[in-house]
């Protein structure tokens, strides 16, 4: 779960520093080359094609890039705290807009099941609320290293607060919660990936 907090980190830190369109390009080939683990998955094993596949990279792509070059135009105006929230803002709307159509499979909070803590903003701000603060954490890291003085102060105290605040809930949530007054018995199936999608009889009857 935890790659997913730092990955935006190098493009933010970099985006202020350069000009819009290289940061454009550079957190859209950055978040394209990130997504290439995927096609694999959708081209050979659910067999989409390959036009399907270069927009489910692409179209995230664009998004991240959206984000990036929004926190830099707001940055390099001082207007800081805008920035801050501007990244993960993009970022979760575009995916509320994919899920419209596509589900929520592509979801930034996915990738912090193994984070219980965090698992608990989930119960007052939803699966985006979930995506949101593990997207404005990078936002808030880069925008602390790229101040100085009293501003790095003010934003490293923010950073501070907002861990806190995050896991401090987590935790507290996952003490505080009664246990279970009953229990309930169930099964798993575990099926062979090699055959999840059987085109043959004798392979339906396999899987079966």
């Amino acid at each position: 779960w935890w790659p997913i907090w730092l990955a935006a980190l190098p493009v933010l830190w970099l985006a202020p520093r350069v000009s819009g369109w290289l940061a454009l390009g550079m957190a859209f080939v950055g978040r394209a080359l990130g997504g290439l683990n995927l096609t694999s998955y959708l081209h050979h094993l659910i067999h989409l094609p390959v036009w399907l596949v270069v927009a489910i990279v692409a179209v995230p792509s664009i998004v991240f890039a959206l984000g990036v070059v929004l926190y830099r135009s707001f940055f390099v105006r001082g207007r800081r705290w805008l920035a801050l929230l501007a990244f993960p803002a993009v970022i979760i709307a575009g995916e509320y807009l994919a899920n419209l159509s596509q589900g929520t499979f592509f979801d930034t909070a996915y990738t912090q099941l193994g984070n219980l803590p965090v698992l608990q903003i989930g119960s007052v701000a939803g699966l985006y609320g979930v995506g949101f603060v593990v997207l404005l954490f990078p936002a808030l890291v880069a925008a602390m290293l790229l101040t100085s003085g009293r501003e790095r102060r003010r934003i490293g105290l923010a950073l501070v607060a907002f861990v806190v605040c995050v896991f401090g809930f987590g935790a507290a949530r996952m003490y505080v919660t009664p246990g279970a007054s009953r229990s309930v018995k169930v099964g798993l199936v575990d099926r062979d990936p090699a055959n999840m999608l059987p085109s043959q009889p004798a392979q339906v009857m396999a899987l079966l």
